[in-house]
């Protein structure tokens, strides 16, 4: 099993609250898990704790995140440095934020290969630049020579996508990746990471949105007030509820509305 999450638990430590209650699952190669629930209800808080981002001070994190036989709670910054970017892909709710913006696009691309493959900058380019044309980036010379702010959300995050296929990427953790995008932008982002998960990788997305987590399909686990209550194959999720908080979310799949 590629990741492997045992009893995942985050305490806020000034007050005692429990923002994650023993939260356990597990995901393989070239399958995906999706985390659905409302806003606030512990996505994000999955996320941070697989990136390692908490502030040790603020929280206590206790419980285990296994990938492919390392303990990344346990893992030094230098060992997890060359983890995270290259094997383990982060793609944010606000791409925008995931860039520099003083920097170009590709420059930022060939970086990332530079300093985890022993490659030409010559090579850098031509595999960041056929990574923009997988990820749907026609343009993509425009798009590598391109800063951030001269790019679309939309765009941004198909770079995203582009440097996942770019560094080949095991595990890939999108959180709520079709927020603030159109119909038919959301279902262009939901396609590209299924095509992600046909490449090998392991997928994890974290989504409010039901409609956009049946059209992704697999495997799902709802997610409420820190704690998984359900987790079935998706269709089984839409059709068969078994909690009343699963049954509002589907409803509002059906009917079309926001969830």
């Amino acid at each position: 099993m590629m990741l492997e999450v045992s009893e995942l638990s985050v305490l806020l430590k000034s007050t005692g609250e429990k923002l994650l209650d023993s939260i356990s699952f597990s995901i393989d190669s070239g399958s995906s898990l999706m985390f659905i629930g409302l806003s606030g209800s512990g996505k994000t808080m999955i996320c941070s704790a697989l990136l390692r981002t908490f502030d040790r001070t603020v929280f206590d994190v206790t419980g285990s995140i296994m990938y492919c036989g390392s303990d990344l709670m346990r893992l030094r910054e230098r060992e997890l440095n060359r983890l995270y970017g290259t094997e383990i892909v982060y793609i944010p709710q606000n791409p925008m934020t995931a860039f520099d913006p003083s920097m170009r696009i590709g420059k930022q691309m060939t970086e990332v290969l530079r300093l985890h493959k022993k490659i030409t900058a010559a090579e850098a380019k031509e595999k960041a630049l056929s990574a923009l044309e997988a990820a749907e980036l026609h343009e993509s010379g425009r798009v590598f020579s391109s800063y951030p702010f001269q790019l679309s959300g939309g765009m941004l995050q198909r770079v995203m996508f582009a440097m996942a296929i770019m560094t080949e990427a095991k595990l890939i953790i999108a959180d709520e990746p079709t927020t603030a995008l159109d119909a038919q932008l959301r279902i262009s982002a939901v396609n590209t990471l299924a095509g992600l998960r046909e490449r090998g990788a392991a997928v994890i997305m974290m989504t409010h949105d039901f409609r956009s987590a049946v059209r992704f399909g697999g495997n799902a686990a709802v997610i409420q007030n820190g704690r998984l209550i359900e987790q079935a194959d998706i269709s089984e999720l839409l059709h068969t509820p078994a909690e009343q908080y699963t049954r509002e979310l589907a409803n509002a799949s059906r009917m079309g509305g926001a969830v």
